[in-house]
């Protein structure tokens, strides 16, 4: 597929004109200075053939050749464009793919930019091959030699003293001897680049007329595109290896050399000697349901699911999301003032005739303000398969106006982030009512609004316009290119009510408007009605019956009319989901195919995290993310000198919350794993953490590995196992594994390793025991086993509080620590403290006489073991 590029300013305005009507008026043209300028006459055929190139390469044009008397030798001074000879001819962009099929003798003129090698000149062709094994091409050596008449003389040989030199290639195909072809470089060898500033002269001579072949389903691969393929497949497969190579734009460019297949690149790597795949092959690793349910119950980072039968269909859905992507997605979102200012800036536009009405937006595309949010806030959702074996994966993304990333040309743009995943088991309208269900539950988007939703023409998909951030200020777009596709599909006999449906660029790069440039509605659907009467039209019914269904025309009209893609910030180019499919192509190079359900889960998880992290590290370099604002901007040295406070609030500014969810955040992250305690907040964990710390922790006496967390009335027996972490307080009861006291006893003794200990028993449980765990006899939800309501005092207190006493009073000498209490004391009762131990006691909560501070201890019983406790009073 030829990628479509719609840059353009020029716009010929011919509404309600045929297309035989438009050869013979003077249009309205915005030139370069935004001022209306005639029209010169242009051949339809021509428009027709450059417009459709695009789209469909069945096209039959000889739109890049021009022809000539005869061919001669001569037409080497072209590659160096000696005397400046190609300015009387005309230069293409890129290589012609169909050849001319008339009789006569043509030639086409290229740029050596438009190749990286001559061969692709000689290979990339409709005709391909043009080699067998009774016919080979020849190669030629050849240069100019300068006359004494100041003029060049042709030498097919490289002569010493020659000013110009180059390589002709010769073939007489060997299917039709009637067509032969010739190719002038000004390379040395056919193994060796063009040099640059030089062109490539290519030639056709027919004998007589003759059929084109059908296009081909695949493009022979190039020697020099095998040679780069090689280092790939040596260490990975096939597929991985098409992955990392399409990955470099090679898949959406406008080189044909680069259009190979999967398959071609298996069997490249099948041929490959030495080859040593860095896994296991075979049968992928199977499903572990176990495993999987651990995560959906976990859900930090699966956070709905459903699964059942309706209406005798089968449905399952997992809906995905890091707390951070939905933070900095509601950051993102479009005020809704922002937006109607928008709108109202634009709709003033429609008072005007059309030629100003153009100008308008061409002066509108210019400014700086509609620049920096153009193409921005913008979410696209698609589906792509394989990925698991049995669901289909929907990533929605969002294109940020606060961050740009740069393309493969190191031309920034906006970055792209991932919001959230489904995987479902199909694609039907309730599937995507519940995604879009689920993300809104998600984000707070009172007062904000995304600016538009783009997709493919999926009928599906529209139902995603329920969302809560989807509101009468966002704006649906279609994908130009499937739309292009649709219609080319439906018009197979004739092309030309394409020009009509979309309009066509000329060679001035001027855009003559088509049915969906044509503003307001009412005037588009005149000009469709006329349309449909025209004989072009009739030959294809199906274009017909959607042409008489206003429905279906107001669906299309509303995706892809002008007045949409100006307010969305794409204005006179064309929308399109490339985005969607590079993010597919960056997860089939992470994510085997059919990958299991719970290895799949985490690799998406870490490839949504890894995005956000390269978004938040924009506060400290420019690459691969750049902040738009440059004010936000602090620099590697600022960074480090940076409090941690500081830090978190300067992450928070530009949108990046949640970081003790980002493992590259993870050291200035003030709270602990989400994990450890499901849907809960960053800000919740924070406070939890700041409540901790309030807590007095000390070891029980008698053992080592029991630890006492105490505040007030609240103090808890803290047990600390090699594989477990328990504690006595009702939180653990209730079947959770985290709580206040174990995060204190963390926070005052760190060697204790408990968040590893916690992390290891939580992966090694068994999904059955968690949830048993989970809803045991403690949970006050359950029916069965209601809450307490009886008289708190008849409760059975295992812990006994005595009163302060003041430690200053007590006598140093004494071995015995004597509590003053409301009832006598057994003498087992009383604790005893070797006296070293209390004097060091004494000397660390010494304070200077005359001070008001005052040292107390608290004694309290656990399991009938009483242990005292030392604290300082600040004065009132």
């Amino acid at each position: 597929m030829i990628k479509i590029q719609m840059n353009f300013i020029y716009i010929v305005v011919t509404e309600n004109l045929s297309n035989a009507d438009k050869l013979n008026s003077s249009e309205a043209v915005l030139s370069p200075d935004n001022t209306a300028t005639p029209e010169e006459s242009i051949d339809v055929e021509d428009e027709l053939s450059a417009s459709l190139n695009s789209i469909d390469l069945s096209d039959e044009r000889e739109e890049f050749f021009q022809p000539i008397e005869k061919h001669s030798h001569s037409l080497f001074e072209h590659v160096h464009n000696v005397f400046n000879c190609n300015e009387k001819m005309t230069v293409s962009n890129r290589l012609p793919y169909t050849p001319p099929h008339k009789k006569g003798t043509y030639v086409a003129i290229v740029p050596s930019t438009c190749v990286k090698y001559a061969s692709q000149a000689y290979n990339i062709c409709r005709l391909s091959p043009w080699s067998s094994a009774t016919k080979k091409p020849h190669y030629e050596k050849i240069c100019l030699i300068e006359n004494s008449n100041g003029g060049y003389k042709v030498v097919q040989q490289h002569k010493p003293g020659a000013k110009f030199l180059g390589t002709i290639y010769f073939a007489t195909h060997p299917k039709n001897s009637n067509v032969k072809k010739w190719v002038y470089s000004g390379n040395l060898s056919k193994e060796e680049q063009p040099p640059a500033g030089t062109f490539i002269v290519i030639v056709y001579e027919n004998k007589e007329d003759y059929e084109l072949p059908p296009l081909p389903d695949k493009i022979r691969m190039q020697s020099f595109i095998a040679a780069e393929l090689r280092p790939l497949v040596m260490s990975q497969s096939g597929k991985e290896a098409a992955a990392a190579h399409n990955s470099k734009g090679h898949l959406m460019s406008n080189d044909l050399s680069y259009k190979i297949s999967d398959k071609q690149i298996g069997w490249l790597a099948d041929r490959t000697d030495g080859r040593r795949t860095p896994y296991k092959q075979g049968r992928p690793a199977g499903e572990n349901f176990d495993e999987f349910q651990k995560q959906v119950l976990a859900g930090t980072f699966i956070r709905a699911s459903a699964k059942g039968v309706l209406a005798g269909k089968k449905y399952e859905r997992y809906f995905m999301g890091t707390d951070s992507a939905f933070a900095l997605f509601e950051n993102e979102l479009s005020s809704k003032a922002e937006l109607k200012r928008l709108k109202i800036q634009v709709d003033q536009f429609d008072s005007l005739d059309t030629a100003a009405r153009y100008n308008a937006y061409a002066t509108l595309q210019k400014s700086s303000e509609y620049a920096k949010v153009a193409q921005t806030g913008i979410l696209s959702l698609d589906q792509t398969y394989n990925v698991s074996k049995d669901l289909l994966l929907t990533p929605v993304l969002f294109t940020s106006k606060n961050f740009l990333s740069y393309d493969d040309q190191n031309v920034e743009r906006p970055a792209v982030f991932v919001v959230g995943y489904m995987l479902s088991l199909g694609r039907a309208n309730d599937d995507f009512l519940w995604l879009a269900n689920c993300l809104s539950k998600q984000i707070n988007s009172k007062g904000k609004s995304a600016k538009g939703v783009i997709s493919d023409w999926d009928y599906a998909l529209d139902s995603f316009g329920t969302a809560l951030f989807i509101t009468e200020l966002t704006t649906p777009l279609g994908c130009n290119v499937h739309a292009r596709k649709i219609f080319a599909s439906k018009c197979a006999n004739d092309k030309s009510p394409m020009i009509d449906l979309f309009g066509f660029i000329d060679e001035t790069d001027r855009k003559h408007v088509g049915i969906f440039d044509i503003i307001p509605y009412e005037s588009a659907k005149l000009k469709l009605d006329e349309c449909l009467q025209k004989a072009s039209w009739q030959s294809s019914p199906d274009l017909i019956k959607w042409g008489k269904s206003d429905v279906k025309f107001k669906r299309y009209y509303d995706k892809i009319n002008l007045k949409a893609r100006v307010y969305t910030g794409y204005c006179f180019k064309e929308p399109q989901t490339n985005t969607q499919e590079g993010q597919h192509n960056l997860l089939k190079n992470l994510i085997k195919d059919h990958t299991p359900l719970h290895i799949l889960c985490p690799l998406l998880e870490k490839y949504q995290k890894n995005q956000i992290e390269s978004f938040g590290k924009s506060l400290v370099n420019d690459f691969p993310v750049k902040l738009r604002d440059r004010s936000q901007y602090l620099g590697p040295v600022k960074w480090a000198i940076t409090s941690d406070k500081h830090k978190i609030e300067a992450a928070h500014g530009i949108g990046i919350k949640h970081l003790d969810q980002l493992p590259q955040f993870a050291m200035i992250s003030p709270t602990f794993p989400q994990s450890f305690m499901p849907n809960t907040s960053e800000e919740t964990r924070r406070q939890l953490v700041d409540e901790a710390k309030t807590y007095d922790v000390m070891k029980q006496p008698s053992n080592e590995k029991v630890y006492i967390a105490m505040k007030g009335d609240d103090h808890q027996k803290v047990d600390i196992f090699t594989k477990e972490v328990k504690c006595g307080c009702s939180v653990i009861k209730k079947g959770r594994k985290f709580c206040v006291h174990i995060l204190a006893v963390h926070l005052s003794f760190p060697q204790l390793k408990i968040f590893d200990i916690i992390e290891s028993f939580l992966e090694a449980e068994l999904y059955n025991d968690r949830r048993k765990r989970e809803s045991g006899k403690f949970d006050g939800t359950k029916l069965s086993h209601p809450r307490r309501t009886g008289n708190p005092d008849s409760k059975n207190k295992r812990k006994e509080i005595y009163e302060m006493v003041d430690f200053t009073q007590t006598t140093p000498e004494s071995s015995t620590l004597k509590l003053a209490a409301t009832r006598k004391r057994k003498n087992h009762e009383l604790i005893e403290y070797p006296n070293a131990e209390l004097q060091s006691s004494s000397r660390i909560l010494a304070v200077p006489c005359g001070s008001s501070k005052k040292k107390v201890v608290q004694v309290v019983t656990i399991d009938d073991e009483a242990v005292m406790f030392l604290k300082t009073l600040q004065p009132l």
